[in-house]
């Protein structure tokens, strides 16, 4: 009788085992698509915000600003003029952040600090993204509001 229990475990185990190494995508009609910007978020057909600048809205909560390059845009004959540039690196800190001057990023903030200042929000970015010779790099998310100029 023990015999026939632990071959029913080990059968189930090896069961489990294969249906979750196996068949990770339970659902063959989605094609996973790296979503880093908001052009990327644009091109896989997620929603856009009318508002200026534009935002897009990913399933899994991400939102990406489209970069606005000290433009000024006329909406409905409302002409909305540029913020002045502000300095990202106090704010960064003040909302509890650290800037990465280098690299334009401000790491440990949220995605409505990030929209706010115009950056781009990624909130599962890599630690080692700016250290592409790593040789060995954790698997975790790093919350990060990246700025393009």
């Amino acid at each position: 009788m023990k015999k026939i229990l632990i071959f029913l475990a080990i059968i189930i185990f090896a069961l489990t085992l294969y249906y979750l190494l196996a068949s990770p995508n339970r659902n063959s009609n989605v094609k996973f698509q790296v979503i880093n910007s908001f052009e990327d978020c644009v091109a896989a057909g997620y929603d856009v915000s009318d508002d200026i600048p534009s935002r897009c809205l990913t399933p899994d909560g991400r939102v990406f600003s489209a970069i606005v390059n000290n433009e000024s845009f006329e909406d409905d004959n409302i002409l909305i003029e540029p913020e002045p540039d502000l300095d990202l690196a106090q704010s960064c800190q003040d909302a509890g952040g650290s800037w990465l001057a280098e690299f334009n990023e401000c790491e440990h903030v949220g995605g409505m600090w990030c929209s706010n200042n115009g950056g781009i929000f990624n909130d599962c970015a890599s630690a080692c993204r700016n250290n592409p010779e790593a040789e060995f790099c954790t698997q975790q998310c790093v919350l990060v509001c990246s700025f393009n100029y």
